[in-house]
């Protein structure tokens, strides 16, 4: 039967992409003749035959699928993309993925219907009215929060702005348990963390909207807050940019982030990997 699989952007920073032409195009042919179980039906060459592939070509991409990856993001069986069944093979994970784009369609739809439907009564902001968050504590009164009315003004007159995604998303990042450095952001910073939400939510392939990063704050929040945790503490526009979909609910995996279920298989070294992430600027 006919049916779609997601096929999300991240797959081209995944470990399945250093693989050769080959074993790509087998995985992705594969994903598309899954059907709504991952379930693959066929033979060692038909699917040659459908990928355009040689018959050892296919042999050596099934393989690839089928060992397991230390480098694989998804540490669920060890890594492995697929087990053979009787009549064709299983794509493991498969369900989650489509989970995780349903997560997304719905969200985005929601979005779109809002954006139909603008209150009349709201009133239009055209220019963004951020709080200062250099410091801890209170925010730096702003222009516009200094020429608000007194209390004095009339109710009509003393409406105050509607909260934008990046208020909420930058208030609930104040919240979280991390040194001062990691939560301080500057006015180019506040403009670097606006541009990063809206390309998230702009992803054609992915979309990531305020509900999902603000979900995954909360999840990060848990993670951070481990009596063993072995989380990274990053600063809010990193974060957005290579690590919000790792704490969105249908990716997010407590237990991973304790030490004691840290580096299991002995091939991770956390100082190096440490020090990889701190040159990068993601720390």
């Amino acid at each position: 039967m006919a049916g779609y699989t997601p096929l999300f952007s991240s797959i081209v920073t995944s470990s399945i992409w250093a693989q050769d032409n080959a074993t790509r195009i087998v995985w992705i042919t594969m994903l598309a003749l899954a059907d709504r179980n991952g379930v693959v039906e066929g033979s060692v060459l038909g699917l040659a035959h459908m990928a355009r592939v040689t018959l050892e070509e296919c042999q050596r991409a099934l393989q690839a699928l089928t060992d397991p990856d230390p480098y694989s993001r998804t540490t669920e069986h060890e890594g492995r993309r697929i087990h053979p069944i009787d009549g064709g093979w299983q794509i493991y994970n498969f369900a989650k993925f489509r989970r995780r784009a349903k997560h997304g369609a719905d969200y985005y739809q929601q979005w779109r219907e809002k954006k139909k439907s603008p209150d009349p009564l709201e009133e239009k902001q055209t220019t963004p009215d951020y709080p200062d968050y250099t410091k801890q504590g209170q925010p730096r009164a702003t222009k516009r929060n200094q020429a608000q009315p007194s209390a004095s003004s009339s109710p009509q007159e003393s409406k105050s702005h509607k909260r934008t995604s990046a208020d909420r998303i930058l208030s609930a990042w104040q919240e979280l348990p991390l040194p001062p450095e990691k939560k301080q952001i500057d006015g180019a910073g506040i403009l670097a963390v606006e541009r990063a939400i809206s390309i998230l939510a702009g992803d054609s392939q992915e979309p990531v909207h305020e509900g999902m990063i603000l979900e995954a704050i909360e999840n990060y929040k848990h993670a951070l807050s481990l009596p063993d945790s072995q989380t990274f503490k990053h600063k809010l526009h990193n974060w957005l940019m290579e690590h919000v979909r790792k704490y969105v609910s249908y990716n997010f995996d407590l237990d991973h982030h304790r030490k004691s279920n840290f580096d299991k298989t002995g091939k991770t070294d956390t100082k190096t990997e440490y020090e990889r992430m701190k040159a990068k600027g993601a720390l």
